[in-house]
């Protein structure tokens, strides 16, 4: 079983209703980023074969290599699901025979207290080491406390293979690459002219003969000051002399996309997405037109997978 692309979300149960079918269910969880929705299906394997109930701390993975729903709250097909305890963490992961996760994110510590079992709960007699392990643990040490403000891009791990590894190099340059040449954008008020990094635009939409460039909020507190920022989400813009279309032309490869033939939106401020409108960060609801409705979805899909 391909367990590299499973992705752990850990939460409270809150509910649990019937799925589709007889044999499927919908358990709701709390998390610390909001409510979570997982299908519980006849495939998806649930450890020590417990009965889930509300109000158990669970961790629910999902493959991220299958295509999910783009609705609100999300939802996943949960592969494996187990119960965490109160102060524990958990991670999947193949290990080296030191005791190393593949991707450097833990390195485990084996006591005389450990426990290690089989999936189906027996007595495991082989050395820990080599093996794929699903971790419950309290505490970590290096690697895992120093690259935790990091987001990796790709792992380059020296068992791929030849011709894999030099594929991945490639591909990781690629992306550096891109990245130096994350373009300006240039903006304007009736005082100033101001330099913004993509990061700091919600969106941009058609005014007149050019476009408003619609700021995040630090951005905007950060050009108008806290005190004088305006209240109203409508005036946090900057003005700018580009069109619409020579604003995609420049920023189709960094995360914008077309919500309706009047505005584009930036993927990476989207907190929620519903049948036809988006939610940013910030509260702003946008609506999606029903003809680029499609398209979007799509590049939505492909930017959070990476």
């Amino acid at each position: 079983m391909a367990y590299e692309n499973y992705v752990p979300i850990l939460g409270t149960i809150m509910n649990i209703s019937s799925g589709n079918d007889c044999c499927s269910q919908m358990v709701m969880l709390r998390t610390d980023e909001g409510t979570v929705n997982f299908l519980i299906t006849p495939q998806t394997q649930v450890m020590d074969d417990r009965q889930l109930r509300i109000g158990m701390r669970v961790a629910a993975f999902y493959d991220s290599s299958l295509p999910v729903p783009l609705i609100f709250p999300p939802q996943y097909r949960a592969q494996l699901i187990t119960m965490v305890g109160r102060n524990e963490q958990v991670a999947l992961n193949d290990f080296d025979r030191n005791l190393l996760a593949r991707d450097r994110s833990l390195q485990l510590h084996i006591s005389g207290n450990t426990v290690v079992r089989t999936a189906n709960g027996q007595t495991f007699h082989c050395p820990v080491g080599g093996q794929t392990l699903l971790v419950f643990y309290t505490a970590y040490d290096y690697p895992a406390s120093s690259i935790v403000e990091v987001r990796p891009f790709q792992y380059l791990i020296k068992d791929k293979g030849t011709e894999k590894l030099k594929a991945g190099i490639q591909k990781v340059m690629k992306e550096a690459e891109r990245r130096k040449r994350v373009p300006d954008i240039l903006a304007f008020d009736k005082e100033k002219q101001y330099v913004l990094k993509t990061e700091d635009i919600l969106y941009i939409a058609i005014r007149d003969k050019g476009t408003d460039i619609y700021l995040t909020e630090e951005k905007a507190s950060e050009i108008f000051g806290l005190e004088q920022a305006p209240k109203e989400r409508k005036e946090f813009y900057l003005r700018s002399a580009m069109k619409l279309n020579e604003h995609y032309a420049k920023l189709e490869a960094y995360g914008f996309a077309y919500g309706k033939k009047s505005y584009i939106i930036n993927i990476h401020h989207i907190k929620a997405v519903t049948k036809d409108t988006v939610q940013l960060k910030d509260g702003t609801i946008l609506n999606i037109a029903r003809s680029r409705k499609k398209e979007f979805d799509s590049r939505c899909s492909r930017y959070w997978r990476g």
